[in-house]
């Protein structure tokens, strides 16, 4: 009896599956067809004005939306569009609040509708389809509606940013950091830009310019979740450079030997990895994990000065990040600089060396908000 029950429970499975499968090719095949035609064709539609009260019911959705009220906002949404069909506005509203909802199939193809409208509506109408496909999985399709965002404004640092994910996902490594860094070169402060950059250069063990980048993102963002895990991977990027035997022999590594696409940092690495190798060989030597940590990175900033003075560094890494850090050492702030990005840790060392010393944060903060990057 066990068995038969186990059998139809397996058929049920099996059905269902089969089910979720044939609507997802429906869903496919119901909407290529669109995507398509909105990647090649330009929008003809033209929208119809919206008469005051479909402007309301579409301000009302939206405040429904702030509210996180999504179904809410979704039926002022509907009302606004039986009043007024061709209504590119409430079109991306819908779409906008649907994806909330993470109803991305349906946030699509209300997307696709609003994308038939020649309309101002266009440049955001194209950043929502690029998120969506995005998520869906259509990273080409994902890819190419960006570039035609990009075609009426080549100035928005998002859609640069999202562009980079969409490529990243295509395995588009080297124009997916491009993306990263046009995005960041367009608004300095956009840490999402930052620790996706970080996060390619980490994960290709470009180390010295993976560090940089992670610790620019901190300045901007140290106590969220995701600013945990930078500080995380920037503690482990900070002693990498060394491997200890069991016969205590110290091997001295070079990671990302070769690697100078946006930079040669192998001097600041060899730099890194030695000074690694000699705080193990002084382990008997009492220091606090932020006095390591100060050392490192100091080090680091003194070495990347010298090396500035031979004008014979390029690159991004170089031009942009290593200025900052620079000036950071020249100034001597890069000690609560450290302790400023590290603040919301549970360490009483830290919290005790803030409380002593508010006006050395201050003054990181403030030269931090004053200083230009190129």
């Amino acid at each position: 009896m066990k068995k038969i029950i186990y059998f139809v429970i397996l058929l049920i499975i099996g059905c269902s599956n089969k089910t979720v499968i044939n609507k997802q090719n429906d869903f496919k095949k119901e909407n290529y067809n669109k995507i398509k035609e909105i990647l090649v064709k330009k929008p003809n539609v033209i929208p119809t004005k919206n008469s005051p009260k479909v402007n309301e019911l579409v301000q009302k959705g939206i405040t429904l939306h702030d509210a996180k009220k999504y179904n809410e906002a979704i039926l002022m949404y509907d009302m606004a569009i039986k009043e007024n069909p061709k209504n590119p506005w409430a079109y991306y509203e819908k779409s906008y609040s649907l994806m909330y909802l993470q109803e991305y199939e349906l946030s699509l193809n209300v997307a696709l509708k609003s994308a038939q409208f020649n309309s101002s509506m266009l440049f955001s109408t194209y950043i929502q389809l690029g998120s969506l496909l995005d998520i869906l999985k259509y990273y080409e399709e994902s890819e190419t509606v960006f570039e035609k965002a990009l075609d009426i404004d080549s100035t928005d640092h998002l859609v640069y940013y999202n562009l980079g994910i969409t490529k990243a996902n295509l395995n588009k490594y080297f124009e997916s950091i491009d993306c990263f860094k046009k995005a960041i070169t367009l608004n300095s402060i956009h840490r999402s830009s930052h620790i996706a950059l970080g996060t390619m250069y980490m994960n290709d063990e470009y180390i010295i310019p993976a560090i940089l980048v992670f610790c620019r993102f901190l300045s901007l963002e140290h106590s969220s979740e995701r600013a945990k895990n930078v500080i995380a991977d920037l503690k482990n990027l900070l002693k990498i450079g060394v491997k200890k035997r069991n016969n205590n022999i110290i091997d001295v590594l070079i990671p990302g030997e070769g690697k100078e696409y946006d930079g040669n940092f192998m001097s600041v690495q060899i730099y890194l990895s030695l000074l690694n190798a000699n705080l193990i060989n002084l382990n008997n030597i009492e220091k606090s994990p932020m006095e390591t940590i100060e050392e490192r990175i100091s080090g680091i900033c003194r070495i990347m000065d010298e090396l500035s003075e031979k004008n014979e560094y390029k690159g991004f890494v170089w031009e942009y990040y290593a200025p900052y850090f620079i000036e950071m050492q020249k100034k001597k702030l890069v000690r609560p600089f450290i302790y400023y990005i590290f603040q919301n840790s549970d360490d009483a060392e830290i919290k005790e060396w803030i409380n002593k010393h508010e006006s050395r944060i201050n003054e990181f903060i403030n030269w931090d908000n004053s200083y230009q990057f190129n």
